[in-house]
C-alpha cells in the first residue's frame, strides 16, 4: 500500500518524508535488534505497555483495559452523543479516552517504574545499552526500505 501511495505522490510530483528512521522494532526503517541488551531490559515493561494499552504506538487489543474503558465510553457516548465527533476528526470516544486517560495520565505514572530497571547500572552497562541503538547493532527493515528507495530519487 504504501508503495501504491507513493506512485501517485511521484506521478504529481508531490513532496514526502518519512520520519520512523529507527526504533525499537514498531515501524522503523531500522530497528533495535530484540536481543540487544536495550531490548532484553525493556521488555518486561514493553510487556506491561501492551497489557495495559499505554502507548499509542503498536497499539495492542486488551480485555483488561476494555472492560475497564468500554463502560465509560458507552456512558459518554450516551450523554453527550456529540462527544465522538470531537475534534481531531477521525478519533471516536475510545481514541480520545485513551490518548487523554489512559496514554497522558496513565502512562506517566509509569516513568518512576521505567526508569528503576536501569538503578544500579554501571557506566559500562548504560554504554552497552545506548549502544543497541548504533546503525551496527539494529536491522533494517528490508521490504519497507526498498519501497521507500524506489521511490527517493523521484
Amino acid at each position: 500500500m504504501l508503495g501504491q501511495q507513493l506512485s501517485v505522490y511521484d506521478k504529481y510530483q508531490v513532496p514526502w518524508s518519512i520520519w520512523l528512521y529507527k526504533d525499537i522494532g514498531v515501524q522503523g526503517m531500522v530497528y533495535t535488534n530484540p536481543q540487544s541488551k536495550w531490548n532484553r531490559t525493556i521488555q518486561p515493561f514493553l510487556e506491561k505497555k501492551k497489557k495495559y494499552r499505554l502507548d499509542a504506538w503498536g497499539v495492542h487489543r486488551s480485555e483488561e483495559a476494555e472492560a475497564a474503558l468500554n463502560p465509560l465510553i458507552k456512558w459518554i457516548d450516551d450523554i453527550c452523543p456529540q462527544a465522538k465527533h470531537a475534534y481531531p476528526g477521525p478519533w471516536d470516544t475510545e481514541r480520545h479516552l485513551l490518548r487523554a486517560v489512559v496514554q497522558t495520565f496513565l502512562s506517566e505514572q509509569f516513568s518512576d517504574e521505567f526508569a528503576e530497571q536501569f538503578r544500579g547500572m554501571d557506566y559500562t552497562e548504560l554504554d552497552e545499552l545506548a549502544h543497541s541503538f548504533h546503525f551496527s547493532e539494529c536491522i533494517q527493515r528490508g521490504s519497507l526500505n526498498k519501497i521507500l528507495m524506489a521511490h527517493a530519487p523521484v
